[in-house]
């Protein structure tokens, strides 16, 4: 597994999850839809925040954590994004992924963590923000075999995932 590091002005990350219930379904708000046609042969497997592990196998294309919480923290952060794969075949996939850190239901350029190409699980690091509102905000993972990486939209082959995450610095005081 490689280890890589993008520097933003966006970010998320911590370790500490809790369940939702359906007064939290309101993290994810009127986002624009985003899947793949087809996550047969190429689908994401696994999402690792500061090494909690939030796996899914294929979900044909989409799927939205309404379950989960994952608690953040302002500084830097990691995470694990894994490729799932038929009979142990790997193809080359464009993750992306972004944070509506202002709440306004769009994912933009500012809110982007990270992008990047590979065939292999993969660990990249980013910072939240310092001052950053205390607050729910959705994280959208974007996998695509065919480099379709936008926050909206569909695309060939991959899938994406949106999940609730949690900033709250008070968390994580000692």
């Amino acid at each position: 597994m490689k280890m890589q590091s993008f520097n933003y002005i966006a970010s998320v990350a911590a370790v500490s999850v809790i369940s939702l219930s359906s007064s939290f379904a309101n993290a994810f708000s009127d986002y624009c839809d985003s899947s793949s046609q087809s996550s047969n042969v190429e689908w994401i497997e696994s999402i690792a925040i500061n090494g909690k592990e939030f796996a899914s196998g294929n979900n044909d294309g989409y799927i939205r954590h309404p379950e989960i919480v994952a608690m953040l923290a302002p500084g830097t952060n990691e995470i694990t994004l894994t490729p799932g794969f038929p009979f142990n075949v790997a193809f080359s996939e464009t993750w992306t992924g972004w944070i509506d850190l202002n709440g306004d239901d769009l994912f933009t350029d500012y809110e982007k963590i990270f992008e990047f190409r590979a065939t292999t699980p993969e660990t990249v690091s980013f910072e939240i923000p310092e001052d950053l509102d205390i607050g729910l905000a959705t994280l959208r993972v974007v996998m695509s075999y065919d480099g379709y990486n936008q926050p909206c939209g569909e695309y060939v082959y991959g899938e994406t995932e949106d999940m609730a995450v949690s900033v709250d610095p008070l968390l994580f005081l000692d």
